[in-house]
Order: structure tokens, then sequence, then C-alpha cells
């Protein structure tokens, strides 16, 4: 959890996550078991994923970005979905309204995960709605969303993600929770 991170925070060797306990954490993960990154500045996201060994899976919360402001051709968004793409066991996960509280704002970016990562990278109905903190403009999530309103936020991002990139809404919302959570050995 690096919520409020800045970029220039994170070391860009892989020094935070070889020292100390961090080797013996990854060597008793199980094959059923991944590291979830959340951080709301995909430069951070990027730093942390590339200093975890490559064989860990990992999960990268709010559709990697809670800057919608910069848009889909970020640099450092760019560079998340490009080594997400490499690796092949990066996992992205919504809601996606932590990246844009407007539906129609976040599509753009589910868009960009699917084409560069795959729709079998994304599991939008994550939900840990309302969420705790509150957005930019500091109102308390509580107070965009019920839980209904954010399953219903989450169905249309899907659907809207799904029409431009020839997927179906259903494979968005739960397509890759089975390779994410698969059932335990």
């Amino acid at each position: 959890m690096l919520h409020d991170a800045t970029p220039e925070a994170i070391r860009d060797d892989a020094y935070t996550y070889t020292r100390a306990d961090w080797p013996q954490l990854f060597a008793r993960l199980r094959a059923d078991q991944h590291v979830h990154v959340y951080a709301q500045e995909a430069a951070v996201n990027l730093k942390v994923l590339r200093q975890l060994p490559e064989r860990v899976p990992v999960l990268i919360d709010h559709l990697g970005t809670c800057h919608p402001e910069r848009g889909v051709d970020d640099h450092a968004f760019a560079a998340l979905l490009r080594e997400a793409s490499e690796r092949g066991n990066v996992y992205f996960k919504g809601p996606g309204y932590r990246t844009a509280i407007d539906a129609v704002a976040a599509v753009p970016f589910a868009v960009q995960i699917v084409k560069r990562v795959g729709a079998h990278r994304l599991l939008l109905e994550a939900s840990d709605a309302p969420h705790v903190r509150a957005g930019r403009e500091g109102r308390a999530y509580a107070n965009h969303f019920t839980p209904a309103a954010a399953f219903d936020f989450v169905a249309r991002l899907a659907r809207a993600t799904a029409a431009r990139t020839g997927t179906t809404a259903d494979a968005l919302l739960r397509g890759a929770s089975a390779e994410i959570f698969p059932t335990s050995p």
C-alpha cells in the first residue's frame, strides 16, 4: 500500500524489495498467491513492479493510475503497461472509480490495458466500495458510491470497454478471476 507515495520516494534499484524479509516472503508465496500493489501514481506502480521478482504474479490496483488528467499516453502509464505485458503475470484490477469517478473517463485506461496487456489480465468486478478515503477533490468515496452504485459503475465501464475492444463485458468483469484467485492446491 503506497497510496500517497511519489515516484521520487521509490528507489530505482531493487534495494527495497531484496533486503530484510522480502525474499523470504516471496519464497513463501504459493502458486495461488500474488503480490497486490496499490499506488496512485503509475510511476510508483512501475518502480515497484520492476523491483519484484519476475516469477511473482502481481495485481496492480485501480487500473494502475489515479490520474486520469494525464491521459493514457502518459509516459509512466504506457511504460507500466509495456512492463506488465513483457512479464506476462501482471494483472490490473478495478473497479476503476479511483482512476476516474466518471466511468466514461476511466474507459480509455481499461481499453489500453486490454489492448496492451490483454483482457485476461483485467478484473473489473473487484470492488471494495465504498472505498475508504476521499478523491482528489476531498469528497469521501462513500459519498460518491453506495455498493450498488459502485457495481453499476463497473458494469458501465465493462460494457463500454468491451464495445471498444471486441471482448465481452463478462470477460472483463470476471474472466481473470480464476487466474488471479485460483483454487488453492
